[in-house]
């Protein structure tokens, strides 16, 4: 469960939760784990270079281990091409590892 837009929680908790079903009235077994951010979020929507990714990336980190909480992220395969659309991208995702 994530935004497509923006980063954050969309569920307002980094801790995984077990998904509610409104209609039945019952807590369900599927459980949901929170994502913070995207890798597509950065580059499209905020339109973010390496550097504010990483400054973003590590202060949402801070945040989420202040509360003990978990960090999920989503990062497509084609993130790691390095060419047309995502150069000057190299390295980000090891740094946030």
């Amino acid at each position: 469960m994530s935004f497509y837009n923006q980063t954050g929680f969309r569920a307002g908790t980094s801790h995984p939760f077990f998904f509610y079903d409104l209609a039945k009235e019952k807590i369900t077994s599927l459980k949901i784990f929170p994502v913070i951010a995207m890798d597509r979020t950065y580059l499209k929507y905020l339109q973010y270079n390496k550097l504010q990714t990483l400054q973003d990336f590590s202060q949402l980190i801070s945040e989420v281990k202040k509360f003990g909480g978990h960090t999920h992220v989503i990062w497509h395969n084609s993130s790691f091409d390095f060419q047309g659309e995502w150069i000057g991208y190299e390295g980000v995702f090891d740094e946030i590892i």
